[in-house]
């Protein structure tokens, strides 16, 4: 499920073959499909293929991964994801990245407040706020 979120949708999704779907799936997630996802989550389905079907996984373990990059993308609970009303109605918000765009980076570090080359820039004898 988190990589169908990542990733937008699932190529397995609507196959018959059990067969097919379960080759595709071992071949797709050790290989390019979990490259496009957060290093984290390569690390969860790391550890979970290392489990045996009876086995309990480390709940508070794999938790423990997800608060890390959360925290990593300084993304807090109470953050409004992009999708809901509060953060499409409030302006102020519209800088601060939802959760979904920033867990869609993967393994760098963006500035989403700094201008690219398309933007405007600030007029050089404008203060920036900070500098003194």
């Amino acid at each position: 499920m988190m990589v169908d979120l990542n990733n937008g949708s699932l190529p397995w999704f609507g196959q018959d073959s059990r067969d097919y779907t379960a080759q595709l799936k071992e071949y797709l997630l050790e290989n390019e499909y979990m490259h496009a996802c957060p290093l984290a989550f390569r690390s969860i389905m790391d550890y979970l293929r290392t489990l045996t079907y009876k086995q309990r996984p480390d709940y508070c373990g794999l938790e423990s991964i997800f608060i890390q990059m959360l925290e990593a993308r300084e993304i807090t609970n109470n953050q409004p994801m992009d999708w809901e009303p509060a953060y499409i109605k409030r302006p102020e918000e519209a800088k601060k990245p939802a959760v979904v765009r920033k867990i869609k980076m993967v393994d760098s570090v963006v500035d989403l407040d700094k201008p690219t080359d398309g933007e405007k820039t600030q007029d050089s004898n404008t203060p920036q706020s900070g500098s003194g």
